[in-house]
C-alpha cells in the first residue's frame, strides 16, 4: 500500500511541477487530468460520465484521497445525475459529511460516508472538491446510493501516518440542508432524516472512525 501511495504522489509531481493536486482512488474518479483539475464540477470530465458506477450504500462507504498540498480542507457532497427524469440539467449538490481540515502529505480515508436514504436506488454524483492555496480542485464518481449495511473498510483505505484531519465546526451533514455553508440561512431543501439523523450521524461517525487502520484524529466539535 505505501508503495502504491508513493507511486501516485511522484506521479502527480512530475506531472505538475508548479503546482499541487489530490486524487480520488476510492470510489474510482471518473477520471483525472492535472491541467483541468481545477475546472468545476467534475476536474474537466463530463459529469453525466457511467462508464464505471460504483454501488454506496445509505449506511455509508469508505472514500479515500491522496493529497500533495501539506494543508487542504475537502468538501464530499452529492447531486443526483442530471438529465434524467425529474432532475434538473444543473446539479444540486448535498454534502455528505462536515468539511474536513487534512494536514500532512499522503492518504487520508474515511471510513464510512453515509449516503442519503431519500435517494435510494437514484443515480449520483459524488463530489470531491479541495480547497488550498491554489484555489479549488475538483473530481468526481459516478456512484448508484443502495440499501444494505454499510462497504467493509478495504486495507487500501488508511491513512498516511503524517495526516491528520478534523471535521470544520461549521459543517453541516446530509441530515441537514442543502446549503454546503450555512444551512440555517440558505432555504434549501432538507432530506427526510431531521435531527433524529443528524444525532445518529454524529455517533456512527465517531464509532465508525476508531477503525481506520492508520492512526488519525477526527473530532466533532
Amino acid at each position: 500500500m505505501q508503495r502504491r501511495i508513493t507511486k501516485t504522489l511522484l506521479l502527480l509531481a512530475l506531472a505538475a511541477p508548479y503546482s499541487t493536486h489530490f486524487v480520488l482512488e476510492i470510489p474510482p474518479s471518473i477520471g483525472f487530468q492535472d491541467t483541468k483539475e481545477a475546472t468545476a464540477p467534475c476536474g474537466g470530465f463530463e459529469i453525466t460520465s457511467r462508464n464505471a458506477v460504483t454501488d454506496w450504500p445509505i449506511a455509508g462507504a469508505p472514500l479515500k484521497v491522496i493529497s500533495t498540498h501539506p494543508r487542504s480542507e475537502f468538501t464530499i457532497q452529492a447531486a443526483l445525475l442530471p438529465g434524467t427524469p425529474g432532475v434538473n440539467a444543473s446539479p444540486e449538490f448535498i454534502k455528505l459529511v462536515p468539511r474536513v481540515r487534512q494536514s500532512g502529505l499522503g492518504a487520508l480515508c474515511l471510513t464510512a460516508v453515509p449516503g442519503i436514504a431519500a435517494w435510494e436506488g437514484k443515480d449520483v454524483v459524488l463530489q470531491v472538491i479541495q480547497v488550498a492555496t491554489d484555489g479549488q480542485l475538483f473530481q468526481c464518481a459516478a456512484v448508484k446510493f443502495v440499501a444494505g449495511p454499510a462497504v467493509p473498510v478495504p486495507s487500501l483505505c488508511a491513512n498516511s501516518s503524517s495526516v491528520t484531519a478534523t471535521f470544520d465546526a461549521g459543517g453541516e451533514s446530509a441530515s441537514g440542508k442543502a446549503s454546503p455553508s450555512d444551512a440555517a440561512s440558505s432555504g434549501g431543501p432538507a432530506t427526510s432524516q431531521g435531527a433524529i439523523g443528524r444525532a445518529y450521524l454524529s455517533l456512527r461517525w465517531t464509532l465508525a472512525l476508531y477503525s481506520v487502520a492508520v492512526p488519525v484524529v477526527f473530532f466533532w466539535i
